[in-house]
């Protein structure tokens, strides 16, 4: 589990730093390109760089997450897979995500 670790942090500090060329671009053809205001620009394009940012990150959470199930301490009488269905059914929530 250390490289899938090792993985999520680097891929934040990748995510971090194309944040921010995000937010430059963006300003840079905002203003440029399309004309618009300083103000206009930084509200549209740093609102779609902080989304983007966002919907990149997800893949690091769930492998976060995996980690974290597996990494936990499970039963002898109870295997992984029962488990992680008990789990994710104590919460009224749970249901929307389970894939399976």
């Amino acid at each position: 589990m250390d490289g899938a670790s090792k993985f999520v942090k680097g891929d934040a500090i990748a995510g971090i730093l194309i944040l921010i060329i995000n937010i430059l671009g963006g300003l840079i053809i905002g203003i440029w390109l399309h004309g618009l205001g300083i103000e206009e620009a930084a509200n549209t394009y740093f609102l779609l760089s902080v989304g983007d940012g966002l919907v990149a990150q997800i893949p690091s959470l769930l492998l976060a997450i995996a980690t974290a199930i597996i990494v936990t301490r499970v039963s002898e009488t109870q295997n992984l897979g029962e488990h992680i269905s008990k789990q994710m059914n104590l919460s009224e929530h749970g249901s929307q995500f389970q894939v399976f």
